[in-house]
């Protein structure tokens, strides 16, 4: 004999069960960027040791370049392993995705053969789970999308179409999108007129909802900005693409011009607000459609913060700024460079600059 279930008892149960469906994918995450962690293993310790003191439950970590000073160089990348062995357990590279990724920077030497053997070695669930060399790839974690992009390779083709797909119908809340140099610099870098275009310009009309960035070795925050391929573009705080340069992860620092190139209005944040200048890392913990970012000192001192709610998707995204030739970043950093102008500003590095 069955025993029959009142309707109204099975309705419930169906809502309390979609009601924690709701909570389980709504749960709060957090990840950490940082980078340009070359140099200065002391320097690189201390921003670990940060993270796991104030950061301690964050989903993975993504360096934004510059790994360590020569590429080509394996006992470099045996210190750099070290430290996160010592501080962070690993880097966990067989996690899904791993627990510890990058993107290439110009000293990590990527386009030199033992580079990308290094490269392949130390990062190697990049290459295992996304293919392309472990250099660019995406990936979807939770409500956000990942696009991961490699500057020193050319700007279209195979990267160009990747970016492309990952924007369209993109089902996710959030856009993150991460590659080594600024397009917007505040000394003593340049303004990377291709990446904007090439890059930049479909990002901003796909919805993306922040750029992260290193190579200057200081943390500046962008408004969000109208990419449309001008060096000086026109704010959007309703749907607009924030910069995030962070790239005082060990490296010597540098000052910050925030007018360079007439760049000043578009700074929400620059670490030349506190003296001296200082090490870091940055915080990005995501609430459903509000995500929270803080840039955190080494001694754990919250520095800047705010919170963003996620642009609008498009199903489809303007197809206007198709690229036909292969283009390169306008002056692509090398290992050798040197800044093109002194900053201006007061505050004081660490050390010299150099690239």
């Amino acid at each position: 004999m069955r025993t029959k279930v009142p309707f109204g008892a099975v309705a419930l149960l169906v809502l309390l069960m979609l009601a924690g469906a709701e909570v389980q994918a709504a749960a709060p995450w957090k990840f950490i960027v940082y980078g340009d962690t070359r140099t200065d293993d002391t320097a690189h310790r201390g921003v670990l040791i940060a993270i796991t003191t104030t950061s301690q439950d964050y989903a993975f970590i993504i360096n934004v370049g510059d790994v360590v000073e020569n590429g080509t160089i394996s006992t470099q990348w045996d210190t750099w392993q070290q430290a996160c062995d010592d501080i962070l357990g690993g880097t966990g590279q067989a996690s899904i995705p791993p627990k510890y990724m990058a993107v290439p920077g110009n000293h990590d030497a990527v386009t030199a053969p033992a580079g990308l053997v290094n490269w392949n070695t130390y990062l190697s669930g990049q290459n295992t789970q996304f293919g392309n060399n472990g250099t660019f790839f995406t990936f979807d974690h939770q409500n956000a999308r990942f696009i991961v992009l490699n500057p020193y390779e050319s700007l279209t083709g195979t990267q160009y179409t990747m970016l492309q797909q990952a924007i369209q119908n993109n089902p996710q809340d959030w856009l993150f999108t991460i590659w080594h140099p600024p397009i917007f610099d505040f000394g003593p870098k340049v303004y990377e007129s291709a990446l904007h275009t090439t890059w930049g310009v479909p990002l901003y009309q796909g919805g993306c909802d922040v750029i992260f960035a290193g190579h200057a070795h200081y943390y500046v925050r962008t408004l969000k900005l109208n990419l449309n391929g001008d060096m000086n573009p026109p704010l959007d705080a309703l749907a607009g693409t924030s910069q995030i340069v962070t790239g005082n992860g060990g490296a010597p620092l540098y000052p910050v011009d925030e007018n360079h190139d007439s760049n000043g209005y578009m700074v929400a944040y620059s670490f030349d607000e506190a003296q001296p200048a200082y090490y870091g890392y940055t915080e990005i913990s995501v609430n459903g459609t509000q995500a929270t970012l803080r840039h955190i000192r080494v001694d754990g001192t919250v520095m800047d913060t705010v919170t963003y709610t996620a642009n609008a998707k498009p199903a489809t995204p303007t197809a206007a700024n198709t690229p036909t030739t292969s283009s390169t970043p306008t002056n692509t950093p090398t290992m050798s460079s040197t800044p093109a102008s002194s900053p201006t500003t007061s505050s004081t590095p660490a050390s010299s600059p150099t690239t």
